[in-house]
């Protein structure tokens, strides 16, 4: 009762644009993970920067929801675990509004998916570039079959100011 008290101002929007293939995907999260604690980086020549931030363990989601709060240090995006065999590579796939200064629209990179872990694709908001509201979609494809589809709304924080505040220490989630 109190969350939904809480976070009763979202602002008004259609229902979640998420669907998954029920035949290859077990399961499927989407929404703000407080720092996912990278451990590395892999080379994804397909993104703006080169590379993508390797997670240590499986992040915790901290808001399940498709609004995003376009704030330093938010991250957002999806955890999936398959069904069945083990698929490598599978493309997972980010469009989002124009990066400023770069022009990049669209971010893809490979990794795969198993019936044994979690596979957890994020963004993180790193750089002032990045920071561009908007439609974000995050898509996972094997051999040209679309495994999942999320699609985030990115707002400006002062219209979601619980969401951008949930990491900050003495913010919602502490």
């Amino acid at each position: 009762m109190f969350w939904a008290g809480l976070f009763a101002g979202l602002p008004a929007c259609a229902a979640d644009e998420a669907s998954f293939d029920t035949e290859l995907v077990g399961n499927i999260e989407y929404g703000l993970v407080c720092d996912p604690g990278t451990i590395g980086t892999q080379d994804a020549p397909d993104t703006t920067i080169g590379n993508i931030g390797i997670i240590g363990n499986t992040p915790a989601f901290t808001w399940h929801g498709t609004i995003v709060p376009v704030a330093k240090g938010v991250s957002f995006g999806v955890e999936v675990i398959g069904k069945g065999e083990f698929l490598e590579p599978v493309d997972v796939i980010v469009t989002h509004p124009t990066f400023i200064g770069y022009g990049t629209k669209r971010e893809r990179y490979s990794t795969s998916l198993s019936p044994e872990s979690y596979t957890t694709d994020l963004f993180t908001f790193d750089y002032p570039h990045e920071m561009v509201p908007g439609r974000w979609v995050f898509e996972m494809q094997y051999q040209g079959r679309v495994l999942y589809h999320v699609a985030f709304q990115v707002v400006p924080p002062k219209t979601v100011p619980y969401l951008a505040n949930l990491c900050i220490p003495g913010g919602l989630s502490s």
